[in-house]
């Protein structure tokens, strides 16, 4: 079994792109393991202006920035570029935020 060693800490918007809507989901493309998720905020003219983490992956190899992404009504042409929580994993159980913090080493 591979071991996870990153999560997605922050992401930056570098690129718009075009034809995406407010509530989209977006999926982060490259690298291996579990792909992270980004949500679009706010759009003008169909640019995304700000997005946030929607999930955070778990990634053995992390995917190089400036990151696509795929999905929602856009034309999948947006770009981001991502840090990352190295060796940690961290959980949103719910609406509230993160809540529960665990090292990679302490996952059964």
């Amino acid at each position: 079994m591979a071991t996870i060693t990153a999560s997605v800490a922050t992401i930056e918007l570098v690129a718009g792109g075009t034809g995406y809507t407010a509530e989209d989901e977006l999926t982060v493309g490259g690298g291996t393991g579990t792909a992270a998720t980004i949500k679009v905020l706010t759009v003008n003219a169909g640019v995304i202006l700000t997005a946030e983490i929607l999930t955070v992956g778990a990634y053995t190899a992390e995917p190089t920035n400036a990151v696509a992404v795929t999905g929602g009504t856009g034309n999948n042409d947006a770009t981001f570029n991502l840090t990352w929580h190295e060796g940690h994993m961290y959980a949103c159980i719910d609406d509230t935020g993160f809540i529960a913090e665990k090292n990679w080493d302490d996952v059964a």
